[in-house]
């Protein structure tokens, strides 16, 4: 059973139930969408393609923090030891947990980093206690939009002030 749905570029698109992508040049690329989106959906008798061998819908949707799409990255974080519920409870039971001091743990996740800003939102919730390790251009992105937050207040602040 599929279904079909226009993308940004108004072309309809046919969406497998196991998965839903977007084409970009020859590549196909996950997307997860919400069904707010789609629009006249319907059955197709068209063969759906078979799912890859190495696609884990768990992995897939673990990796996920919004219905952008994009390219995998491995990310490695660092949490305060009372976070360990919260960060199993995103990544799933299957994360390997090193420790990292006393009263500190490093994992390695995969997250989809092309549009990191709910990835980026779900890692503020927990501020001083959760940061960013690797790579250094996702850390430097993290830090780049703390900081627009924080100018974008202290102007907001000032200009209440007045």
């Amino acid at each position: 059973m599929d279904d079909k749905v226009k993308n940004a570029n108004n072309r309809l698109k046919i969406l497998y139930l196991y998965k839903i992508f977007l084409d970009k040049t020859d590549e196909q690329h996950y997307l997860t969408m919400s069904d707010i989106v789609m629009e006249s959906v319907e059955i197709v008798d068209e063969k759906a393609v078979p799912k890859p061998e190495n696609f884990i819908v768990a992995d897939y949707m673990n990796s996920s923090f919004s219905m952008f799409s994009g390219t995998t990255q491995d990310v490695k974080l660092r949490f305060d030891n009372q976070l360990i519920n919260a960060v199993i409870d995103r990544f799933g039971k299957g994360i390997t947990i090193f420790p990292d001091g006393d009263s500190h743990f490093t994992v390695r996740v995969k997250v989809k980093a092309e549009h990191p800003e709910p990835f980026f939102g779900w890692l503020f919730q927990f501020g001083t206690m959760a940061e960013i390790i690797e790579p250094c251009e996702l850390r430097d992105r993290y830090i780049e939009m703390l900081k627009s937050v924080t100018e974008k207040q202290i102007s907001v602040s000032t200009l209440t002030e007045k």
